[in-house]
């Protein structure tokens, strides 16, 4: 009998000091399958994309100047030199398209001396319509090609002075490096059906660089 109280009080303290460690191990185990104590699950944190940066708007007026170099052909002679122009627009931005008007003068008079046919150009002055498109993110670049009407003023060798009008059309890009600054790239081509006092038809072609300022 005294065998049997020591076996039994025996088996009391060996399960008494199990429920401890059985505990311990449902509140480490068991809380992802809801049993036990839950514990705290940690916080997952979404990475917050950058806010996009606003694009350019082009809308508003500008001038500037450029320099380059230009070729005049008529059945009788072709001429290169070098040109200046001087020029002025407006641009209205519709979002990724752009819409333009530019007006540029050509005083050949101050920049240089330009002839074709036995006519020297005195002044040069055409006014174009254009439609550009943004090709980078910010809008800061714009690609443009448009086209309008041409006037030059020529004098030959006599003196006699003569007006001519023509079509222009041309292509470029745009950049702006900040809100007041824009740098421009193009090339232009002209056509007079009739110039000067011999009445010779006339193709101009003209690349140029510049800079315009934006108000």
């Amino acid at each position: 009998m005294s065998s049997l109280l020591k076996s039994v009080a025996a088996a009391a303290v060996f399960g008494l000091a199990a429920v401890p460690a059985a505990a311990s191990d449902v509140v480490s185990h068991g809380a992802g399958h809801g049993d036990g104590v839950a514990s705290k699950a940690p916080v997952e944190v979404m990475p917050v994309a950058p806010a996009p940066r606003p694009r350019i708007d082009w809308t508003g007026p500008y001038a500037g100047a450029s320099l380059g170099v230009g070729r005049a052909s008529s059945p009788n002679q072709t001429q290169t030199s070098a040109i200046g122009n001087v020029f002025a627009g407006y641009k209205y931005d519709m979002g990724d398209t752009v819409a333009g008007v530019d007006l540029t003068v050509s005083p050949a008079s101050v920049f240089g001396n330009f002839s074709s046919g036995g006519e020297t150009l005195r002044w040069g002055v055409s006014l174009t319509g254009s439609v550009g498109m943004k090709v980078d993110a910010e809008g800061r670049t714009l690609v443009h090609a448009g086209a309008g009407p041409a006037w030059v003023r020529t004098r030959d060798q006599q003196g006699v002075t003569s007006n001519a009008l023509g079509l222009s059309v041309g292509a470029g890009v745009d950049h702006l490096v900040d809100d007041s600054i824009m740098l421009r790239t193009g090339i232009l081509y002209s056509r007079f059906g009739s110039v000067g006092t011999s009445g010779q038809r006339v193709n101009a072609y003209s690349g140029y660089v510049g800079a315009a300022f934006r108000f």
